[in-house]
């Protein structure tokens, strides 16, 4: 099953940011663009309930795929895998003409089975159907997983908002104000995945491993914002006593404190 891990970044100039660092927090990282490109960092694609290309059909088409391919997960095992991912591809139509009526499309789609493979028997073409079917799914995943790639770079034009820090919720809250740019990594493999904790011990799951870092060197790096003058010497310390890509010296005067 496809997982996608997002870092969250935002294009929004020091003078501007005083809301955003009540919400998120005081310290922060200034990236170069040209290093967020490099490293397939990209804008959000801002969407309202009339934007293009969100009809309903292709939500509904959407939200189809998923369960297609969450319902396959469980199929592998059983002896029938390939009859079950050949109906799961006759739903389609079906599914989409009749929008969710489960019971009727379970039925018209057995029988459409039933009589596809009776009428290819005499002339020996119902294998050549079974294949062609499966490898007409394999392009549907493929399609899926391209959908799946981009889906993450969508984000709401406004909505009700929760600021992380305070708590305190913003009705409609134009949130293209924040100039969101994302990271999405994406993973296939279990593997892949660890579980953490956190400085204050608290376990967080799903983080990718560390060869999946996005790595930074002095010349991508802009400043470093920090809340006080006190938390500086937390830093030069923190450089000193750990092996990072990153000269102290020039680090240190890249350094502003918040006013």
């Amino acid at each position: 099953m496809q997982q996608n891990f997002l870092v969250c970044f935002c294009d929004i100039k020091p003078d501007e940011n005083a809301f955003h660092r009540q919400c998120y927090g005081s310290f922060a990282l200034a990236l170069t663009k040209h290093w967020g490109m490099r490293n397939k960092i990209s804008p959000v694609r801002y969407v309202h309930f009339n934007s293009c290309g969100l009809e309903q059909q292709y939500i509904d088409l959407r939200n189809f795929t998923i369960g297609l391919f969450k319902s396959e997960h469980n199929f592998k095992k059983e002896a029938e895998f390939e009859e079950k991912i050949i109906k799961n591809v006759i739903a389609w139509s079906f599914w989409m003409d009749l929008r969710g009526n489960t019971n009727l499309v379970e039925e018209k789609i057995n029988q459409e089975y039933k009589e596809l493979i009776e009428l290819l028997k005499p002339t020996n073409k119902d294998k050549f159907f079974n294949e062609t079917i499966l490898k007409f799914r394999q392009r549907i995943a493929e399609l899926h997983h391209s959908l799946e790639i981009g889906d993450p770079f969508l984000r709401n034009y406004r909505e009700d908002f929760t600021c992380p820090n305070s708590g305190e919720t913003i009705k409609d809250k134009v949130l293209y104000d924040e100039r969101e740019w994302r990271s999405c990594i994406t993973t296939h493999s279990p593997e892949d995945v660890v579980v953490c904790e956190s400085d204050n011990g608290i376990t967080m799951k799903g983080f990718l491993k560390e060869n999946h870092n996005l790595v930074f060197i002095d010349e991508d790096l802009i400043e470093i914002r920090l809340d006080r003058a006190e938390s500086k010497n937390k830093l030069y310390r923190f450089l000193e006593e750990n092996n990072t890509n990153l000269d102290i010296d020039l680090t240190m005067d890249k350094v502003k404190i918040n006013q």
